[in-house]
């Protein structure tokens, strides 16, 4: 039987990060990756579901204490990423999450490159610049960090939602 959320938004992507969140958290890790499908959407998709649901797998099997398996998990979506042509990976719908994929395994000089790249390209992004600060305190470079935490408050950003505070806590902690 089909979860109800399902039932009730067959086609909405969303759901399914629900599920895999509450199947990591009970501890059924297969069923969760089963969850993902075969592979992330192949281009001209703008968002890559597999590739998003393959985050929150991750970082839900992380904080459940299943680190190997959320390693092997984001090997698999960095190698698919990977094999992706330079011109459909150089897209921001697609560097981005490669990008935060690289930031949590520890590939911080890419990381911090191609959110160099996307920062150039959109830069009133929060994300892009927040990265960028936790990326600089990783490295602990203090400055650099709290400078990139100062300068989110200039961005002219209509509907913030909280990203901005959310970001210079993100980066303190590293700190």
């Amino acid at each position: 039987a089909l979860p109800i959320c399902l039932e009730a938004y067959p086609g909405n992507p969303f759901m399914k990060v629900n599920i895999i969140r509450a199947l990591v958290g009970l501890g059924r890790l297969e069923e969760a990756v089963e969850s993902l499908g075969e592979h992330p959407a192949p281009p001209p998709i703008r968002w890559v579901p597999a590739a998003e649901d393959a985050w929150i797998a991750s970082t839900e099997r992380m904080v459940h204490g299943h680190s190997e398996e959320a390693a092997a998990l984001q090997a698999w979506v960095i190698g698919w990423f990977e094999s992706l042509d330079a011109e459909t990976l150089n897209e921001p719908s697609y560097s981005y999450p490669y990008a935060r994929h690289l930031y949590v395994t520890g590939r911080l000089d890419e990381a911090d490159s191609i959110f160099q790249d996307l920062a150039q390209q959109i830069p009133d992004s929060v994300s892009f610049r927040g990265y960028l600060g936790s990326i600089a305190a990783r490295r602990g470079d203090r400055d650099r960090a709290l400078e990139i935490a100062e300068s989110l408050e200039s961005l002219d950003r209509p509907f913030r939602f909280g990203s901005i505070p959310l970001w210079q806590a993100r980066i303190a902690a590293v700190l």
